[in-house]
Formats: structure tokens, C-alpha cells, sequence
């Protein structure tokens, strides 16, 4: 049996000029990558903030966890011991003291939490918290309602 070519209006496709084959051009992937580029630096520093936010909400249960646990001190013998009740600092973004150190028999103190590593990034800086409730932080003054927000 012999085959006649087809008319060239019928001719198949699958034997293509190499210039014919079909994929992504140069200028097409430098904009995929552009874009790429661009949302990745957005992100990033948005993620970066998220960090140190849910870093300093941990930290700021450990002062209210410490705090608590000298009122129930004050509540047993009406004076603070602040030389227990200090959060441990398991996460290595803050380190935490009570002031006055090391006191027996005191009537005021006071738990602070200091950043430490990355943390040291947030604006909020020193947050601290006191007998009687009192929220204070080491930044700027107008950035404490931030700071403690939801708290």
C-alpha cells in the first residue's frame, strides 16, 4: 500500500521547526522571577513582625503568670518574696528578673522582662509589670498600648 502526503492545509504538527517549540521565553521567566521577588520582600518583613509579636505575647504571660503567683504570696502572708516567682526564660528571647532582688517581706515589686537575641528588634523593648498592675516598657511611651494590646 502506498501512502500519498496529505494536501498541506492537513499536514500533522509533530514535526516542528526547533523555533516552533513551545515553552516559557527568557523575558517571561525574568517576570515570574520579578514577581516572585517582590512578594517574597513583603512577606518577609511581615513575618518578621508577626515573630516578635507573638514572642513578646509569651513573654508578657510569663509577667502576668509571675505577678500572680506573688499576689498569691501577698495573699498568704501580706508581703511579696521576690525571690521566688521569677519565669524562666526556656525560649531565649527574653530574660526575666524581679526587683527589688532577692527581696523577703517587701511590699512592692516589680517583674521585667528583657529581650534578648532576634527580640532585641521589637520597639517595645524592657516590658514590665508591677504590684499593682501597673504595664510599663522600656520603648517609646506612645508604642505602650501596642505593646501590651489584648492584655
Amino acid at each position: 500500500m502506498i501512502f500519498s502526503p496529505l494536501p498541506s492545509g492537513l499536514r500533522s504538527n509533530s514535526h516542528r521547526n526547533v523555533s516552533q517549540l513551545e515553552g516559557f521565553t527568557l523575558l517571561e521567566l525574568m517576570l515570574v522571577l520579578l514577581l516572585l521577588t517582590t512578594l517574597v520582600a513583603m512577606a518577609v518583613p511581615s513575618y518578621q513582625q508577626y515573630l516578635l509579636r507573638s514572642h513578646r505575647a509569651e513573654a508578657i504571660q510569663e509577667l502576668i503568670a509571675a505577678a500572680s503567683c506573688q499576689q498569691n504570696i501577698y495573699a498568704a502572708s501580706f508581703r511579696f518574696d521576690t525571690r521566688s516567682c521569677i519565669p524562666s526564660a526556656s525560649t531565649g528571647r527574653y530574660s526575666y528578673r524581679m526587683e527589688p532582688a532577692d527581696a523577703a517581706g517587701t511590699t512592692i515589686f516589680t517583674v521585667i522582662a528583657t529581650p534578648l537575641g532576634p527580640q532585641l528588634q521589637d520597639a517595645c523593648e524592657e516590658l514590665m509589670l508591677d504590684q499593682s498592675g501597673w504595664r510599663s516598657i522600656g520603648g517609646a511611651e506612645e508604642l505602650q498600648r501596642k505593646c501590651w494590646e489584648g492584655r
